[in-house]
């Protein structure tokens, strides 16, 4: 009896109002802490590295190498939100470059393609943009 007259007294009801704007303070607290979390998540980022190009050949009877004989490296700037970039693995963006079918033995200079398996993430710039590559016939396939 003592506790209901407590509670129901001037001072009880001052009591239960400041312990429910407590809580309601800080549920709101916690929904903010989130919101800004998924925010954060969220907000562009850019992360620099260097990555390998790889020569996608379409034709046959050939080989195609780079023409400077060195398997060449870009340096990229990937685009994206935060959490996205932060557990990016090697092989979700790759670099390459196609050499089609109908070109013929001798040297070309081709852009350097990117292909990202994550959506949301976009690399920009990649230098260098274009790569040479060198195209010629391989004698033992094309002398059977």
């Amino acid at each position: 009896m003592k506790v209901l007259n407590l509670l129901f007294s001037d001072f009880g009801r001052k009591l239960i109002a400041l312990i429910f704007a407590v809580v309601i303070y800080w549920q709101v607290n916690e929904a903010i802490k989130q919101s800004e979390a998924r925010r954060d998540a969220q907000k562009s980022d850019k992360l620099e590295c260097v990555a390998a190009v790889r020569i996608v050949d379409l034709g046959a009877g050939r080989h195609v190498s780079f023409a400077d004989g060195v398997g060449p490296e870009v340096k990229v700037t990937l685009h994206g939100a935060k959490g996205d970039l932060a557990d990016m693995k090697e092989t979700d963006v790759l670099f390459f470059i196609v050499a089609l079918k109908e070109m013929k033995p001798g040297e070309y200079t081709l852009p350097v393609r990117c292909y990202s398996r994550r959506s949301g993430i976009t690399a920009h710039p990649v230098e260098p943009a274009k790569m040479k590559i060198k195209i010629v016939e391989d004698p033992v396939e094309n002398h059977k």
